[in-house]
């Protein structure tokens, strides 16, 4: 069992609240995560450049072994689980915000890029996935391809 209390004055608004609350932690909780581990959503910067597109996600506590990073269809995918920290004996929590089990972003590309020339770095927690614009390639009436310029004969 867990119980919390809070009692603050603010003194700019000058009132206070006080609450209590009791929580059941134990077992029950427990069993809840390992069967029902929904996916969450790390904080995540996409942005584009003249040259590429860049997602960031921040996703500390993990090796870069643990991240599974893959396009499908128009999408980025960044996949992993942070593993729920086991401690012994009782425990109360002044805070708890950081997300633990598996995560799952999804960021929709904005053009077609080239896969093939993808980089990713992942330094203090942050993934930094570049990826480049993938030239256009230009159709010839006559049935040539012609890559990233202009038709023969312009």
């Amino acid at each position: 069992m867990m119980l919390l209390r809070r009692g603050r004055h603010i003194q700019q608004l000058g009132s206070s609240a006080s609450f209590d609350v009791t929580l059941e932690y134990g077992r029950i909780v427990h069993r809840h995560w390992a069967e029902c581990p929904a996916p969450w959503r790390p904080p995540v910067d996409a942005f584009e450049t003249e040259r590429q597109f860049v997602v960031r996600t921040e996703i500390g506590g993990l090796t870069i072994d643990e991240i599974d990073a893959f396009i499908d269809g128009d999408d980025l995918c960044v996949r992993g689980e942070r593993p729920v920290p086991r401690f012994d004996g009782p425990r109360l929590y002044h805070e708890s915000q950081v997300r633990y089990g598996p995560f799952d972003v999804r960021v929709r590309l904005p053009f077609p890029v080239d896969a093939e020339l993808a980089r990713a770095d992942y330094v203090d927690g942050i993934l930094s996935i570049q990826l480049p614009r993938l030239e256009p390639t230009r159709v010839d009436p006559m049935g040539a391809n012609v890559a990233g310029g202009a038709l023969a004969g312009e």
